[in-house]
């Protein structure tokens, strides 16, 4: 921000000052800007990190668990964005269902602990 030519010496050099505070000030809300925007995708690759874990980890006990493997069924069936349901051209859910009936009737019968230990 140029500031209009003064007489007084002093004046001009606190104007000066000014404009030095005021670049600093513009430097700093970029910074702060830069470092929210870093936080927010950290936090979005985090999620998306999970989402997949979590997916995977889904999709591989519905092999074997035939009530997983419905309800994998049922959330393929409730997608209907044409751009969501891309991914899964292919992947047959009655082969999923299928794949864990014959897992289930394989199997001994025995219980299946989920446990969630915490970092």
């Amino acid at each position: 921000m140029a500031q209009p030519p003064t007489a007084d010496p002093k004046l001009a050099k606190l104007l000066r000052e000014v404009e030095i505070v005021e670049r600093k000030i513009e430097r700093a809300q970029a910074l702060s800007q830069r470092l929210k925007r870093l936080a927010v995708d950290h936090s979005r690759r985090a999620d998306t990190r999970r989402k997949i874990i979590l997916g995977g980890a889904l999709l591989n006990a519905a092999r074997s668990e035939p009530e997983l493997a419905a309800l994998v069924a049922r959330f393929v069936a409730a997608i209907t964005r044409p751009a969501d349901l891309k991914p899964f051209e292919g992947f047959s859910t009655e082969e999923l269902i299928a794949a864990a009936m014959d897992q289930n009737a394989s199997a001994p019968r025995r219980p299946r602990r989920l446990t969630h230990k915490p970092d």
